[in-house]
C-alpha cells in the first residue's frame, strides 16, 4: 500500500529574513498603531477548503482576511470606501470594496456606475459565500470565488452580495437580494418572514456553503434567520430566508442574479409570495411541553459540510411548569428529490437529487431531557434559561463530526466561558437523523467505497438521558472545562484545534487568544481535551481572530486603549518580538560557526489554573536553548496568584563563565541567564536538557544537560540543588552563588534524550537507555547508579535494532523511537531491574519505512510525562528513512500502559499510516493544526521546515491529491528544534542558523 497517491506533499512556511514580531496592519487610519479611523465587529478568513479544487491552488487556503465596519460606524464619514475591506497574503495593507460608485444590480450588464449603498456604511451582519460562478464572473481572484454578502446597519431586511471587484478594489459590482412576489418578474428588494410579509430585521446571516459541488443538491445558499414583520424574535413569521445567486428562466429571458427562494420549497418564485421556513415559540423540534416564554436577539447559524446540515443556536426561556423546558439547537437540511420527475410530454422537470425543499429537525427527542441542567443544549424546569452563544463546526482528522458550542444551562451572561464539542450523527437511513446529537456510547463505524476509506461516522443518535453527552463529561469540556482568563467574544475552528479570543480579562487575568485540542482515544473518539493555552504570543485585548493555516499566520482584531476594535495584527516569524531577546542572545551565544542552536526545550509553568507541573519549578515557566559550551535559561511566564504573565521583558540579561553562577540573582529583574565553560565545555555539543526533582517530596531541583560527551548538573558545592520546595521561582529565585555545573562521573556518550518521571531521570544515547534514582545517591556531585534497560547491542532484546533515536516515559510507561522500528515496554518501567527484566515488544508501524525517528505527545496539560496518566493521552510517531527518502506519521491513543494504533487506514482491514509527507523528515510537531516537520540540509538545498496543507483537510485515511510542495529555507545545515511555547504559544524553529519565533 505504497500508491504514489497516498504520499502527501508539503508546504513550506515563511520564514524571512525581515526581523519583527506582530504586525499593526494598515487601513485608512494615519497613525502607526492603528489600522482603521473606526471600530470593526465582523470579520471572516478565506475558507480553509477552497471550492476549487486544482492543486494550484492549495495556496489560497486562508489567503484574505476581510473587515467589517461595525453597526454603529457609519455614517460618520471615517468608513467610507472600508465598510467591507481585505488584507491579501503578503500584503499589509487594507484594500476597501465599497467604493461610492459601483455596478448596482446590474443584471442587463450595462456597465453604468451609480451610488454604492454599503458606501461609508455600519455592517450588522457579514459572511463569505464561497462558489463556483452560477453564470457570474465571481470574486475570482487567482481563481478563488470569494463572495461577501451582508446587511447594511440601516437596511435590515436586505442582503447584498459583492460579487466582483478588482484587486485593488476599485471596480466593484454589488448585487441586492431579489424576491420575486409573483411569476411575473415583478422584483422587489427585500428578506421575507416566515409568513412572506418583509422581515422587521434579520438576526443572523451564513453564507457557508458545500465545499464542492457535485450534484444538483449541492446548492450555494445564503440563509438568513429572520424575525417577524410584527411582533418580537420568537412569534409568529419568525423564520429562516434562504437566498442564493445564479440563472433562472424568466419571460424576459435567463437572468443572473442574487435572489430569494421560498425556503419551504426552494422554488425561485413561489405563487402568493416566497416565504421563510418557520419556527417559532410554538415549534416541536424546540419547546418541551409548552411554548417558549422568551427569545434573546442573538441567534447564529452555521453550516457543518461533514455532515451536509445547517444548525440553529438560540438563547431561550422555558415556561414555568416542571415539566416545561426548551431545546436552544436544532438543525436544517435541503430535502431532495429521491426519483426524477416527468412531465406529460416526457420532459424531465426535477431531476433525482434535485433540491426541493428546506426542513428543521430536531436535535435531540424531548424525552432526552430528563430534568438534569447538564445537557448543555437543552433542559426541563421551571423558567429554564438555556444560552447557545455561538457555534462552529468541527470535522476531526479521524473524519467524525462533532460540533462546538460556546454556551450552557443558563442566561448569556453566565455561559460566556464555556465550550462544548457534541459528537453528531453522520450517517443513518432515518435522514431526519442526521446532524442530531450522537450517541455517546457509540463507537465510529467506518464509511468505505468498494474497500477504500471513506470516512468515519457516528450512525447511532441518543435517544436516552444516559447516551446525551452532558457538561461534566471529559470528552465534552473543550479546554477541559471553564476558560479562567475571561469571557470569550469570539470562537473559530481550524483542523483538530478550537480558538476562543478573550476581549477583557476576568479579574486581573490578561486577555489575548487560547487554543485547546482533542485526544482521541483508539476508536478515533475524542476522550478528553486538552487544557486552555494561550496562542500566537498575544496578551493584547483580542475581539476575534483568524488563522492562514498557509501561511502558519495569525489574524487578531484587537481594541484599542478606548475599547474600540481598531486594530488588525498579523503574526510573522522573525526575531523582533515581545520574545525576541530569547533569539538575539540564542545566536550570540550559540553561533552558527559553532554549530549554532543544537536544542530548544520548553518546561511548562506549575500552576492550579491550568493544571500543569514541571517538577522543580515554582511559579514560572522557562523555555531552554542549547549549543556548543553553554545553556540558555529564559524565563518565559510567571504565575501571580493564578495570573499567568507571559515575558515581555526579559530585563537585564547575565552570562556565567566557567559553568559557575558567580553572584545572586538580582530580584526579580533577570528573566535570562547564560552560563558558559566550565564543565559545559567537557560534555561537547549539548543537545539534551531537563529540569527535575528527587521525588514529588524531593528537597532538590537540579538542571541537567546532556552531549556528546556525557552529562553535566547544576548544584551547589555539596550537591545539593535549589530548594525544590520551594521551586526555582520568579527571576530564578533558588540559583545561588557558588552553584556550578559539575560532569555526571559517567561514560555517557551521544545523549540523545534526558527525562524526568517521578524520583527518575532517564537517559537517552545512541546505545543505551537508563534510569537514575535522583534519591539514591548524590547525583549532584556526579555520583550516580544507572540501570540499564534497554542496549541495543544485547543479545536476546533488541538484536539488530540499531540506534536508538528517542524516547518516551509515563510512569510506568516506555517507549523507545528506534532506528529499527518502536518499542514498548512490557514491565513496569520504574521497577524493572535490568534490561532482560523490560521484556521490549515491538511495536508494528504498517507500511512505514521501518525507522522510528520521534515520538510527538499530546497531553491534557502540554507535559509528555503525563500522557499516560490522568484522562490520558496520544502518540504521533514519526517513520522515516532517508534511503527511501520518506517519511510517515503513525498515531497511537495512549491509557496508562495501553498503547493502541489509532484507525487510520486507506483500504478496509489493513492499518496504515496517518499521514505520508512525501519525502524525508527527521522532526515533527503540531498543535492539532499546523503540522510542521523539518529536514536538514542536502547536497542540493538548505534545511527547511514544511507544514502540511491540503483543499481536502489533513485527515486520516486521505492522500491530500492537491498538496504541493514549495521549497522555502530556513538557511544553515540543520533544523534542532520546533517547539511552541507553552507560555506564550508562540511556534519556535531553532537550528544552527539560529531561532524564528512566529508572534
Amino acid at each position: 500500500m505504497r500508491s504514489i497517491a497516498k504520499k502527501v506533499l508539503v508546504l513550506s512556511i515563511f520564514m524571512q529574513t525581515t526581523l519583527y514580531g506582530a504586525r499593526v496592519l494598515k487601513g485608512n487610519a494615519t497613525t502607526p498603531d492603528q489600522t482603521f479611523m473606526f471600530p470593526v465587529q465582523c470579520f471572516a478568513q478565506s475558507p480553509s477548503e477552497p471550492i476549487i479544487q486544482k492543486s494550484s491552488l492549495v495556496n489560497l487556503i486562508g489567503v484574505h482576511f476581510y473587515t467589517a465596519a461595525a453597526p454603529t460606524s457609519g455614517g460618520v464619514g471615517d468608513v467610507k470606501e472600508y465598510a467591507i475591506a481585505k488584507v491579501v497574503r503578503g500584503s499589509n495593507q487594507f484594500v476597501g470594496l465599497t467604493p461610492k460608485q459601483v455596478l448596482l444590480n446590474d443584471l442587463s450588464r450595462s456597465k453604468t456606475l451609480t451610488s454604492n449603498p454599503l458606501y461609508d456604511k455600519g455592517i450588522a451582519y457579514f459572511s463569505l459565500l464561497n462558489a463556483d460562478s452560477d453564470g457570474f464572473v465571481g470574486s475570482n481572484l487567482h481563481g478563488n470565488a470569494e463572495r461577501p454578502v451582508l446587511v447594511a446597519a440601516d437596511n435590515l431586511d436586505t442582503i447584498y452580495m459583492i460579487n466582483n471587484y478588482q484587486v485593488d478594489g476599485s471596480r466593484v459590482e454589488v448585487f441586492s437580494a431579489f424576491n420575486s412576489t409573483d411569476t411575473t418578474n415583478q422584483f422587489i428588494h427585500n428578506i421575507p418572514d416566515a409568513n412572506g410579509v418583509t422581515t422587521n430585521a434579520i438576526k443572523a446571516i451564513s453564507a457557508s456553503s458545500p465545499a464542492i459541488r457535485k450534484s444538483a443538491a449541492d446548492t450555494f445558499f445564503v440563509h438568513t434567520i429572520v424575525e417577524p414583520s410584527v411582533g418580537s424574535f420568537g412569534a409568529d413569521g419568525t423564520g429562516i430566508a434562504i437566498c442564493m445567486p445564479g440563472t433562472f428562466a424568466t419571460t424576459l429571458g435567463n437572468l443572473t442574479a442574487f435572489y430569494v427562494v421560498d425556503g419551504p420549497t426552494l422554488r425561485v418564485a413561489q405563487s402568493g409570495g416566497n416565504k421563510a421556513v418557520p419556527f417559532n415559540s410554538a415549534s416541536d423540534f424546540i419547546r418541551i411541553t409548552s411554548d417558549v416564554v422568551s427569545f434573546e436577539n442573538n441567534p447564529c447559524i452555521v453550516y457543518h459540510p461533514g455532515v451536509k446540515r445547517w444548525f440553529i443556536a438560540l438563547q431561550l426561556t422555558g415556561s414555568a411548569g416542571a415539566t416545561d423546558g426548551v431545546r436552544a439547537l436544532f438543525v436544517g437540511r435541503v430535502l431532495q428529490a429521491q426519483e426524477e420527475t416527468k412531465n406529460d410530454k416526457g420532459e424531465v422537470i426535477i431531476a433525482k437529487g434535485q433540491a426541493i425543499g428546506f426542513e428543521l429537525d430536531p436535535v435531540a427527542p424531548a424525552d432526552v431531557f430528563d430534568g438534569a441542567l447538564d445537557k448543555i443544549v437543552g433542559a426541563v424546569g421551571s423558567s429554564v434559561s438555556v444560552s447557545i452563544n455561538e457555534i462552529q463546526p468541527m470535522t476531526t482528522s479521524t473524519s467524525l463530526a462533532y460540533l462546538i458550542v460556546q454556551g450552557d444551562v443558563s442566561t448569556p451572561a453566565a455561559t460566556k466561558r464555556t465550550v462544548y464539542a457534541l459528537p453528531l450523527v453522520g450517517s443513518n437511513n432515518d435522514l431526519a437523523l442526521i446532524g442530531s446529537i450522537a450517541n455517546k456510547e457509540s463507537d465510529p463505524v467506518g464509511l468505505y467505497s468498494g474497500n477504500l476509506f471513506a470516512g468515519n461516522v457516528f450512525a447511532a443518535a441518543a435517544t436516552t438521558a444516559s447516551q446525551m453527552p452532558l457538561a461534566t463529561d471529559q470528552a465534552t469540556q473543550v479546554g477541559g472545562g471553564e476558560i479562567p482568563y475571561g469571557d470569550i467574544t469570539n470562537m473559530f475552528v481550524e483542523g483538530d484545534a478550537v480558538f476562543v479570543s478573550v476581549q477583557n480579562g476576568a479579574g486581573d487575568q490578561l486577555p489575548g487568544l487560547f487554543h485547546s485540542q482533542p485526544i482521541f482515544d483508539q476508536n478515533g473518539k475524542v476522550s478528553c481535551w486538552t487544557i486552555w493555552r494561550r496562542v500566537a504570543g498575544s496578551k493584547d485585548k483580542v475581539f476575534g481572530a483568524g488563522l492562514d493555516a498557509y501561511a502558519t499566520n495569525f489574524y487578531t482584531l484587537v481594541a484599542d486603549g478606548s475599547d474600540e476594535v481598531t486594530i488588525v495584527k498579523r503574526t510573522e516569524w522573525g526575531t523582533n518580538g515581545a520574545q525576541g531577546e530569547i533569539a538575539r542572545q540564542s545566536e550570540f551565544i550559540f553561533p552558527a560557526n559553532q554549530g549554532g542552536v543544537q536544542g530548544v526545550f520548553d518546561f511548562i509553568l506549575t500552576s492550579t489554573n491550568t493544571g500543569a507541573t514541571t517538577p522543580g519549578l515554582d511559579d514560572i515557566s522557562l523555555l531552554v536553548t542549547t549549543g556548543n559550551n553553554g545553556v540558555m535559561l529564559a524565563q518565559t511566564s510567571r504565575d501571580d496568584a493564578g495570573v499567568i504573565t507571559p515575558t515581555s521583558s526579559f530585563g537585564t540579561v547575565i552570562n556565567f563563565q566557567s559553568g559557575t553562577i558567580d553572584q545572586a540573582m538580582p530580584s526579580g529583574n533577570t528573566k535570562l541567564i547564560t552560563i558558559q565553560g566550565g564543565a559545559l565545555g567537557d560534555i561537547g555539543p549539548i543537545s539534551a536538557a531537563e529540569i527535575a526533582r528527587d521525588g514529588t517530596a524531593g528537597s532538590n531541583g537540579y538542571l541537567f544537560v546532556g552531549g556528546t560527551q556525557g552529562i553535566a548538573v547544576l548544584s551547589n558545592a555539596d550537591g545539593t540543588g535549589w530548594d525544590a520546595t520551594s521551586g526555582l521561582t520568579d527571576g530564578f529565585g533558588g540559583l545561588t552563588a557558588g552553584m556550578t555545573f559539575k560532569k555526571i562521573n559517567y561514560p555517557y556518550q551521544y545523549v540523545r534524550k534526558l527525562i524526568n518521571d517521578g524520583q527518575y531521570l532517564y537517559v537517552l544515547t545512541n546505545n543505551t537507555f537508563d534510569r537514575i534514582d535522583l534519591t539514591a545517591t548524590n547525583v549532584g556531585l556526579g555520583v550516580i547508579q544507572p540501570i540499564t534497560l534497554a542496549r541495543n547491542d544485547q543479545l536476546g532484546l533488541v538484536t539488530e535494532r540499531g540506534t536508538f533515536l528517542d524516547a518516551l516515559v509515563s510512569d510506568k510507561l516506555a517507549l523507545l523511537a528506534t532506528s529499527k522500528g518502536l518499542l514498548k515496554n512490557s514491565v513496569d518501567i520504574q521497577s524493572a531491574v535490568n534490561s532482560d527484566n523490560v521484556n521490549w515488544q515491538l511495536q508494528p508501524l504498517p507500511e512505514g519505512d521501518g525507522a522510528a525517528r520521534q515520538i510527538f505527545a499530546v497531553s491534557g496539560n502540554g507535559r509528555s510525562q503525563d500522557v499516560a496518566t490522568g484522562d490520558g493521552g496520544y502518540v504521533y510517531v514519526l517513520s522515516a528513512f532517508r534511503g527511501n527518502n520518506q517519511a510517515y506519521a503513525f498515531r497511537y491513543a495512549v491509557t496508562g500502559t495501553s498503547v493502541e494504533k489509532i484507525p487510520d487506514l486507506f483500504v478496509r482491514d489493513i492499518p496504515s499510516y496517518f499521514v505520508g509527507f512525501g519525502e524525508f523528515r527527521n522532526q515533527f510537531a503540531t498543535d492539532g493544526v499546523l503540522y510542521f516537520s523539518s529536514r536538514n540540509k542536502t547536497e542540493f538545498e538548505d534545511a527547511v521546515v514544511t507544514t502540511l496543507n491540503s483543499t481536502v483537510g489533513i485527515r486520516g485515511g486521505r492522500a491530500f491529491p492537491t498538496s504541493i510542495k514549495t521549497a522555502t529555507t530556513l538557511g544553515g545545515t540543520i533544523v534542532s528544534g520546533i517547539v511552541r511555547n507553552s507560555a506564550t504559544g508562540s511556534w519556535l524553529v531553532v537550528g544552527d542558523n539560529g531561532v524564528r519565533i512566529n508572534e
